[in-house]
């Protein structure tokens, strides 16, 4: 029969226990130091501090007296520490993920994806982006032929190549507009398909997506990826405005790391947007040889074939055309 431990080994040993889980919380947040939940809540308790420093100076210089408070933390009880390295990993983490999670709903809204009730306000952002729009080919049209015969100076060819890339970053068709400069970048990209070969994004996408090598994949995904980042810093400074209510300088923060989220955001939109077009423009072949669709013979045949196989897969087709066979289709 086993002799029962001394309680000092037995001390020990529990001792080592909460080191052991304390060094672990230690590394976790350590990785945690450089996340935006980290800063926004750090900001959060330097507003508050800020706004408290009278009450928490006692007297003292507040330096002073926040040195006091945090070289105390040290002689508090283990199990005391460590329910706050817990408590505030909790935070960290919670917040992070709730606002992970609304960035979707949040990058719909800065795409002009808004409510009804906003009809009249959306329709004029609209309009005054299809004006902007008509001053651009306006221009253009006057610079082209310059541009064409070799007559155009470094200015003005330096203004084309501005307005083009402009003009490409807009939709084609007035009904697909959206309010925000951020919308149209993307909603560009989701109407090209359906403007060069017949594709309807919303359609074909998906199925694209699954017949993709992996190389692809990983690209796009990396570059949605960096959209979403972009989206959730946007979101973490307009979340620092909150702070305002304790020191006006959480607005000029809180501002500014908006406005640099968005500026991210839309360079980041355009990558991805740039991939999007890429892949139809190099892989939309794999989607006739899934589908074993009759393969185009000229690029007019292209997008009449596209604009079939979006009707076939969005509502089916009662078309007698025969299937590729399977040979036809690996060749």
């Amino acid at each position: 029969m086993d002799k029962p431990q001394p309680s000092g080994q037995a001390q020990l040993q529990l001792t080592s226990f909460w080191q052991g889980i304390g060094g672990g919380l230690a590394n976790q947040w350590l990785a945690a130091l450089l996340t935006p939940p980290f800063w926004f809540w750090t900001g959060g308790v330097v507003a508050w501090v800020l706004a408290h420093r009278e009450s928490l100076a006692d007297g003292r210089p507040l330096i002073v007296s926040l040195a006091n408070r945090l070289t105390a933390i040290p002689r508090l009880p283990t199990l005391v520490q460590i329910a706050a390295l817990v408590g505030g990993l909790v935070l960290l983490i919670g917040s992070g993920f709730v606002v992970q999670r609304s960035a979707y709903y949040v990058q719909r809204l800065l795409q002009g994806y808004w409510p009804s009730w906003t009809a009249s306000v959306r329709r004029q952002f609209i309009e005054r982006t299809l004006r902007r729009r008509e001053v651009y080919e306006s221009r253009w049209s006057m610079l082209a032929p310059k541009v064409d015969d070799g007559s155009a100076s470094d200015v003005e060819r330096a203004e084309f190549a501005r307005l083009d890339e402009r003009l490409s970053r807009m939709p084609t068709r007035a009904s697909d507009y959206m309010p925000t400069r951020f919308g149209n970048i993307l909603k560009a990209a989701e109407s090209r398909p359906s403007d060069f070969y017949g594709l309807e994004n919303f359609v074909c996408w998906p199925r694209l997506w699954l017949v993709l090598p992996a190389d692809a994949k990983e690209e796009v995904k990396r570059a949605r990826a960096s959209v979403d980042t972009a989206t959730q810093v946007w979101l973490w400074g307009i979340l620092f405005l909150l702070w305002t209510v304790w020191t006006p300088w959480a607005a000029v923060i809180g501002f500014t790391v908006a406005m640099l989220g968005y500026q991210w955001m839309l360079r980041a939109a355009v990558v991805y947007s740039d991939l999007i077009m890429s892949v139809y423009d190099l892989y939309h072949r794999l989607l006739y040889d899934a589908l074993r669709w009759p393969s185009p013979k000229s690029p007019r045949d292209d997008r009449e074939q596209g604009i079939a196989i979006s009707q076939y897969l969005w509502r089916g087709s009662d078309s007698d055309m025969p299937f590729r066979d399977d040979a036809a289709s690996n060749t």
